[in-house]
């Protein structure tokens, strides 16, 4: 049986918030992307290739998702997620779950 691919694309964007000349300049990220079927696996997102609703995502504090999440989101009709307001040092790490059976997620 050929195994189907669920693509997570993931997106930083990245915002600076400028404060008072008397205080340093404080950076604050958004974290979020989408997740859709890759029904051609080749790693790219192209048309005719649908989000997925529906999935979990958690939100840890470091790089290797241990510990507590600190905050979680579920994928929206069209596949996106998104993590506003997010200190900008440190690391991330996203945990996906409530994948639909039988897909797997791409290493891309």
């Amino acid at each position: 049986m050929k195994l189907k691919w669920l693509f997570l694309a993931l997106s930083l964007i990245c915002l600076l918030v400028l404060v008072p000349a008397t205080a340093l300049a404080v950076s604050v990220w958004d974290l979020g992307g989408q997740v859709w079927y890759d029904t051609n696996q080749n790693g790219t997102q192209e048309a005719g290739e649908p989000g997925v609703s529906g999935v979990y995502v958690d939100l840890f504090p470091n790089s290797d998702c241990t510990g507590s999440s600190v905050d979680n989101d579920t994928t929206d009709a069209n596949g996106f997620y998104l993590f506003p307001n997010l200190a900008g040092v440190g690391y991330y790490c996203l945990e996906f779950s409530n994948i639909p059976v039988g897909w797997v997620i791409t290493p891309q």
